[in-house]
């Protein structure tokens, strides 16, 4: 999407009282302690074992790191992550 695109859907969604992470296909990220992490509209796993998750979204990489991870579900866009987290990480996407 380019930074054009990206104004208007912004400006868009101001006027309409749209969520943004909606209509920019922002990243959610919910965490229940540090035992659940719910990701919504990411763009497919990178890397992932027991101690690392990285996911791919429209603002670049998403790092997630601590240990006995498991992934409870899966769908097309969501990812439920359980395990002890200890850090949520924005990697920064190569323009």
């Amino acid at each position: 999407m380019t930074k054009w695109q990206q104004t208007i859907k912004n400006t868009l969604a101001n006027y309409l009282s749209f969520p943004k992470d909606v209509m920019l296909d922002l990243p959610r990220i919910t965490t229940i302690g540090n035992l659940h992490t719910y990701i919504e509209n990411h763009h497919g796993i990178v890397s992932y074992d027991v101690e690392q998750l990285i996911v791919n979204s429209q603002i670049g990489q998403i790092k997630i790191t601590g240990s006995a991870f498991v992934i409870k579900q899966m769908l097309r866009k969501e990812l439920l992550l359980e395990g002890k987290i200890d850090q949520i990480v924005f990697l920064k996407k190569d323009v």
